[in-house]
């Protein structure tokens, strides 16, 4: 292979880390180690202090951004919405109910690497907070927050996208022992079922949202 050609390669493989890096919203030095690992180095109130944006915002607008940002404004206004609900019904924080992970039956976290901070959903989290969030979502968040936001959901507290939950469980099956991994469409919709909770569509989405009958 010609010098040319080696320096194409590299510059292609340089365009490439930058691209990723941009999308998941990390440095380059950092983005090879997250995407491997699932979990985001800088801690939730780090990036917060770092970008000025209150911590309860970031981490609705980081979920928004994670769980719909190839889809419509409108599945990640829904997909906020159904974050503050369930987060108010819990009596929990935001960042709180997006960090955390599932808890054992003896009280104790599982996946303790990913505890309180931004990653993948399959370390038994609530929903993916893996990808940083632009500039729009922050404001949607904000909206959604300081209630200037309608919710078009009705009520919904979970979602899930049944093409993608699928292809995500063939890729990594959910394993009941340590609780990471992801559930086929079909096993979210009997769990949730049996709940009680009623499936809703929102306009705009193929994002299948949840709500209590």
């Amino acid at each position: 292979m010609g010098s040319i050609s080696v320096w194409l390669l590299l510059a292609l493989v340089a365009a490439i880390v930058l691209l990723f890096s941009w999308w998941h919203g990390s440095m380059p030095w950092t983005m090879g180690a997250e995407m491997i690992s699932g979990i985001v180095a800088e801690l939730p109130a780090d990036e917060a202090k770092r970008k000025n944006i209150p911590i309860e915002i970031l981490c609705m607008a980081r979920a928004m951004r994670s769980e719909e940002g190839v889809s419509s404004e409108a599945a990640r206004i829904a997909v906020g919405h159904a974050i503050k609900n369930h987060a108010r019904r819990l009596g929990l924080s935001i960042e709180t109910l997006v960090t955390r992970t599932s808890k054992r039956a003896d009280g104790s976290r599982r996946c303790p690497e990913a505890d309180g901070r931004f990653s993948r959903q399959s370390f038994a989290k609530y929903c993916t907070t893996f990808n940083a969030p632009n500039d729009r979502d922050v404001a949607l968040a904000g909206g959604i927050i300081n209630g200037l936001s309608d919710d078009p959901t009705g009520g919904a507290e979970l979602f899930d996208n049944p093409t993608l939950q699928n292809i995500l469980a063939k890729a990594q099956p959910f394993n009941a022992d340590t609780h990471k991994g992801y559930k086929t469409a079909d096993e979210i919709a009997a769990t949730r079922t049996a709940a009680g909770y009623v499936a809703v569509n929102i306009d705009g989405t193929t994002t299948r949202f949840w709500r209590k009958a």
